[in-house]
């Protein structure tokens, strides 16, 4: 892919220096940074690519609202009288 094929010491260093990541994630960095590079990336570009599809895989599957601060107890007390929040419990809630 690249013109030249790395030397034992820089694999080993790569290897090293990588070894640290999931080999799927891994993957899927290697896979991005083959697409934008025109020389072989240094571990750092892997890393920060391998960071990047890590967040792409959290933030696919998980709602925003889990990660937002709690309510306190008087902040739901007051949603729960709030007119609009009773207006809307009529209509989907059987008492």
């Amino acid at each position: 892919m690249w013109k030249e094929e790395p030397s034992a010491e820089v694999t080993l260093l790569y290897r090293a220096t990588l070894e640290d990541i999931p080999s799927d994630l891994l993957h899927k960095a290697l896979i991005r940074v083959a697409k934008t590079s025109k020389f072989r990336p240094m571990p750092a570009e892997i890393r920060e690519a391998a960071q990047v599809e890590a967040d792409l895989a959290r933030s696919g599957n998980r709602p925003k609202y889990l990660d937002e601060p709690k309510l306190t107890i008087e902040e739901r007390e007051a949603e729960l009288t709030d007119p609009s929040y009773l207006e809307f419990r009529k209509r989907f809630v059987r008492s």
